[in-house]
């Protein structure tokens, strides 16, 4: 299956197997600034955004697949989110903003570290000094080459999503493997190929696009990084 019409079929189940969890939500509101309007990248469904206007903030959200954002706004505000390239921030109407969060590994979806650059440079460029970048990826210096390793199966009501990582380090690339199981019986699945995003590499971009204070941790509650074992990366950096 082509992995656009992989994503057109998990777009029906998205809200139900990613939830905004409580420990992110946190996590975003207590580093960004709830006075100044606020971006939400690769914002998916919008489960993020909603959750955090709930809390009060003025938060917009952008995704490159229509159908995210067709449901995204189908929930309310329609007019907060917008069909877009995460490399064009500095475009979108509401800029600057009070900060940028890009979380759920999104940002390994570019095709390359030149991209990560332009992405990282761009949301700098589309921001108030001294606000807070955030962004969540996998940890790839975790993975043993060419070994799949797979992710905790996520179920909701009448679907089960099975994903794997595969680690190949002469590409500097990760397979990611991912099977949608409806309890009917309809099956979707895709192959696609993620950038490898390591923390040095995510520090040294971040830095060169003049963002400061920036901190890694290893999950949304700021436990320490850990280079070869924490499951995911989470970078916070002041432009």
């Amino acid at each position: 299956m082509a992995q656009t019409e992989f994503y057109t079929v998990l777009s029906r189940y998205y809200d139900e197997l990613f939830p905004a969890e409580e420990d992110t939500v946190n996590f975003l509101r207590l580093h960004l600034n709830s006075n100044e309007p606020v971006l939400d990248a690769a914002c998916g469904s919008g489960n993020y955004t909603h959750a955090l206007m709930r809390e009060g903030f003025d938060v917009y959200g952008v995704d490159s697949e229509p159908e995210m954002i067709a449901r995204a706004g189908a929930k309310g505000h329609s007019e907060r989110f917008f069909v877009g390239d995460m490399l064009e921030l500095h475009e979108l109407s509401p800029a600057p903003f009070g900060g940028i969060f890009c979380i759920g590994n999104s940002l390994s979806h570019v095709s390359t570290t030149d991209e990560v650059k332009s992405f990282v440079a761009r949301a700098h460029d589309a921001m108030h000094a001294k606000r807070q970048l955030l962004i969540q990826v996998m940890n790839p210096e975790r993975l043993t080459p060419k070994l799949a390793v797979p992710l905790p199966s996520l179920k909701a009501p009448g679907v089960t999503l099975h994903r794997s990582y595969t680690y190949v380090p002469e590409l500097e690339r990760i397979e990611f493997g991912a099977e949608l199981v409806t309890d009917t019986g309809e099956r979707a699945e895709v192959t696609q190929t993620l950038l490898v995003i390591t923390e040095e590499l995510l520090h040294q971009h971040l830095r060169d696009a003049g963002f400061s204070a920036i901190e890694a941790a290893s999950d949304f509650l700021g436990a320490a990084f850990a280079r070869h074992s924490s499951p995911m990366l989470v970078m916070r950096a002041r432009s």
